[in-house]
């Protein structure tokens, strides 16, 4: 359990994943903006506000905001 979490940390804080979760980001933010969706665009800031509150890594921040915004609300799936 403990060479996992350390994989995951080596993970989050490489600097092309940051990328790729920049990138996805863009999409996602682009694809709540074609549909018009405030209150997907409020749940995508509010959760990515909220887990800058437990994490400095910026990337698990937009990752955890992806994740709630495309699985929980379900809305704009870029997918």
């Amino acid at each position: 359990m403990n060479e996992l979490v350390n994989m995951m940390n080596k993970i989050c804080k490489n600097q092309m994943f940051f990328y790729f979760v920049v990138a996805f980001t863009v999409l996602q933010l682009y694809k709540i903006y074609i549909d018009n969706s405030l209150y997907c665009a409020a749940m995508f800031i509010l959760t990515a506000l909220l887990a800058c509150q437990f994490t400095n890594n910026k990337a698990c921040c937009l990752l955890a905001a992806i994740i709630v915004t495309n699985f929980v609300v379900g809305c704009s799936k870029i997918l």
